[in-house]
């Protein structure tokens, strides 16, 4: 079995006054706009957000867009 490895770049934001998705939007900003993935370009890249918000939890993971 070929299994692909990936480095996960995560972001996690915390804010009872926002939604879990508005927080999850603002983490990925976030990694694109302070260029985190920068020391990994050379590997395969998945992009995690997550948001908690008034005891919710939500995740997104997406591939890296260069």
């Amino acid at each position: 079995m070929n299994q692909k490895k990936f480095t996960a770049i995560c972001e996690i934001k915390y804010d009872d006054s926002k939604s879990c998705d508005t927080l999850i939007s603002d983490a990925i900003n976030q990694i694109y706009k302070n260029k985190y993935y920068e020391p990994y370009l050379n590997k395969n890249i998945i992009i995690i957000g997550m948001g908690f918000s008034n005891r919710q939890i939500k995740v997104k993971i997406e591939e890296f867009k260069s």
